[in-house]
């Protein structure tokens, strides 16, 4: 017999299969929101670092006059202060998010356009329409749109494209110069003809949002085919509930939690009492659906948001009930006994079957693991049955 699960819901089941592959695989896609953020955030600290000192010296040496304007190389200096400050304030917000609130949306949001921002601002001083920098944002780009769900992707992604190339207005109606931060120009003239800033500009956003626009496109139909495989791997083909490997993931993580914050969890076994007759009467079409039948009225008539239901073996349903003692998980599967008892399942072909289950509930004790829940839950399940069916037994 093996445990299939099935979570009332499906933003749990989400979350804790992204929880247990980033633990076992340690993949950059199966990190939280606020991890990939970090990621993208802080990689550029050795260098902005090393930029700042550069510039730094460079302020000092009367040698550069002829070359760069010292006025905006202070922005610079300040631009580069100011990504360090932020950079270095940003770590442990994230520390706090990562712990509190690892898939927080606003905090994601804010440090990423903050991020294209400061991207933004930092090219337009030196001169977006350059090779490094045009590269800086395509990797920042495509980081974005591979990292993060598409509808939170794109928009960062169309921030950083707009905030990037919108300051080439200014320089095209001659409110500034191009990469104003140099005295001379990367032409002989200090000015830039606006047929040649056209030109390079609309080459750069088409470099930019064409490959960009082919990998949201190969993204979503990535994103969409891995949640079809991980469904597929996870949930049942006939309940719709989690396989083995899953339930007992969720049991661990709940025994951990319970040893690390000393909170209660309960584990309930039911099964079909008599479940062999309705196959053999019916047939095993007709027990196929008793089974969905049953499985719908755990999750959606009895069982909490938060509770874990879990197929275990043919006819035998398993519960996990997080922050639950010993008592209100008896409580709990008596609402189950009695849903079950009074829900017949209907048929097709009018009429209905009516089925029972015998329940085993145990409590796991502090620092035991999955194995001696489940024998001991099974021990209940068997005394239920033993003693006439239809009916709850705890394991104390």
């Amino acid at each position: 017999m093996g445990f299939t699960t099935r979570s009332s819901d499906p933003a749990v089941l989400r979350s804790s299969a992204v929880s247990l592959a980033t633990l076992r695989a340690g993949q950059i896609l199966a990190w939280s929101n606020v991890d990939k953020t970090a990621l993208i955030v802080l990689c550029p600290m050795p260098l902005l670092i090393a930029a700042l000192l550069r510039v730094h010296v460079r302020m000092s040496d009367a040698s550069i006059d002829p070359f760069l304007d010292r006025t905006y190389l202070g922005w610079v200096q300040s631009a580069l202060v100011f990504a360090v400050a932020a950079e270095t304030a940003f770590v442990p917000s994230w520390l706090w998010f990562r712990r509190r609130r690892p898939e927080s949306r606003p905090f994601v949001a804010l440090s990423l356009a903050t991020f294209a921002l400061t991207l933004a601002f930092g090219a337009f001083l030196v001169g977006p329409v350059s090779t490094p920098i045009l590269g800086a944002l395509i990797a920042a780009v495509c980081a974005m749109l591979l990292l993060f769900e598409p509808t939170l992707g794109a928009s960062l992604s169309a921030l950083s494209v707009v905030s990037y190339f919108a300051p080439l207005i200014l320089v095209a109606t001659g409110s500034c110069r191009y990469a104003p931060v140099f005295r001379i120009g990367p032409f002989e003239s200090s000015t830039i003809a606006n047929e040649w800033l056209v030109a390079t500009t609309t080459f750069a956003i088409g470099i930019t949002v064409v490959p960009a626009t082919l990998l949201a496109g190969v993204v979503r139909r990535w994103s969409s085919r891995d949640a079809a495989l991980l469904e597929l791997a996870r949930l049942d083909p006939l309940t719709h509930v989690a396989n083995r490997r899953y339930f007992f993931d969720r049991l661990q993580i709940e025994l951990e939690r319970s040893r690390r914050h000393e909170s209660k969890r309960a584990v309930l076994l039911l099964d079909l009492d008599f479940f062999k007759r309705v196959n053999d009467q019916y047939g095993h079409l007709v027990g196929d659906s008793v089974l969905v039948h049953i499985s719908d009225v755990l999750t959606h008539d009895v069982l909490r948001r938060i509770d874990v239901v879990g197929r275990y073996g043919g006819e035998e349903f398993a519960v996990l009930l997080p922050d639950t003692d010993l008592d209100g998980a008896c409580a709990v599967a008596e609402r189950c006994r009695s849903a079950i008892e009074s829900t017949p399942c209907p048929r097709s072909g009018g009429g209905s079957i009516a089925v029972t289950v015998s329940i085993g509930v145990v409590a796991p004790e502090v620092g035991e693991g999955s194995d001696g829940v489940v024998r001991r839950v099974d021990s209940a399940l068997y005394q239920a049955k033993s003693t006439g069916r239809n009916r709850v037994v705890a394991l104390r």
